[in-house]
């Protein structure tokens, strides 16, 4: 396979590597974005199911940033359902401990919070289902290599998830370099979560709230009410998420048996009925956030032969969370225009 030589080549097609890409092409560099799986977006992942879209990622945006807002406000426009969620019954908290404090604006997408990533990545060259298996430094450039994948760049940008960039730098020869990377990246492990789908065609009653946050549930962390993002007429569409301690428990059983036993906490929260939805959805998050309340000021920015290694994502911007991604990639972009 012929190796292709790129200006800047991003691994992770999340909100920190999309953030970063898009701004650097605005400055007028070349990006290509390496993604390993079929979407964009990461946890901004939107499911649709009898023409509802439903997150089952993050269940909404939240953030105290005017950049961030500036951003999703000129892209999405009248898509943006400003206070969502506005009624939350429940006192349990919510995965960011902080996203429902006064002074922090919060809001949800019609389409879904994936029409945000789909628009950070418009017009930017994203190569999906790619993986790299190995880094090096060779000449004075960064060889990536993989499946499918031969590249050389002067600049390599990590943003994926912590795991993923971790194990990149350790099938790297980067050596000692890159030592102090991989140590902080086993100070903040990532949690799990399961989450489940469910949608009701004729259900005997509509909830009051639009997310629900259990005090008393050891499974349940969240049920958002997705049909209360969209004209959902009668049918009720919910996103129930678990508990990080109990997901990690049940990793390795089918999801069938999981998804049967969040119905069955659920049933107990809302009614019986609920143990029959006409439709559902499970899936697993392996890294769905992180497990430290600590964050770094900033991107890690490295010089390895002659290139520049950047690392973006959550951990790098002290707000966390999807606000923290999409900074920490603005952040870098600005460092990278400074050396430039």
């Amino acid at each position: 396979m012929q190796t292709r030589k790129v200006d800047i080549v991003v691994i992770g097609a999340g909100m920190a590597g999309l953030s970063f890409a898009r701004t650097m092409q605005q400055h007028g560099r070349e990006v290509l974005i390496l993604e390993r799986s079929r979407a964009v977006g990461g946890r901004c992942a939107t499911w649709r199911h009898a023409d509802l879209a439903m997150d089952y990622g993050v269940p909404f945006l939240h953030a105290r940033s005017p950049l961030f807002w500036q951003t999703v406000d000129e892209l999405l426009g009248a898509d943006v359902l400003s206070g969502w969620p506005q009624r939350v019954q429940g006192n349990g908290p919510t995965c960011q401990p902080r996203a429902l404090d006064p002074g922090v604006r919060h809001a949800a997408l019609r389409g879904g919070l994936n029409t945000l990533a789909k628009k950070l990545a418009e017009g930017i060259e994203i190569l999906r289902e790619s993986e790299v298996t190995n880094l090096k430094t060779l000449q004075g450039s960064l060889q990536l290599s993989g499946a499918n994948v031969s590249l050389s760049t002067q600049t390599l940008v990590l943003a994926g998830a912590n795991a993923e960039s971790l194990r990149l730098l350790q099938a790297s020869d980067f050596g000692p370099s890159t030592a102090g990377a991989m140590a902080l990246f086993g100070l903040a492990p990532t949690l799990p979560t399961l989450s489940l789908l469910a949608c009701y065609e004729t259900p005997p009653t509509q909830p009051d709230w639009e997310l629900l946050l259990p005090e008393t549930s050891a499974s349940i962390q969240l049920i958002s009410n997705e049909s209360s993002k969209n004209a959902a007429g009668h049918k009720l569409c919910l996103c129930i998420q678990a508990r990080p301690a109990w997901s990690r428990q049940r990793l390795n059983s089918s999801a069938e048996e999981w998804a049967c036993d969040l119905l069955r906490e659920t049933a107990m929260l809302l009614g019986d009925w609920m143990m029959k939805p006409d439709w559902q959805r499970p899936h697993r998050w392996l890294e769905s956030r992180l497990d430290s309340a600590s964050r770094l000021r900033g991107p890690l920015l490295y010089t390895l032969a002659g290139c520049q290694l950047g690392i973006i994502g959550e951990y790098f911007n002290p707000a966390g969370g999807l606000e923290g991604a999409f900074l920490s990639g603005r952040h870098l972009a600005d460092l990278l225009k400074e050396t430039t």
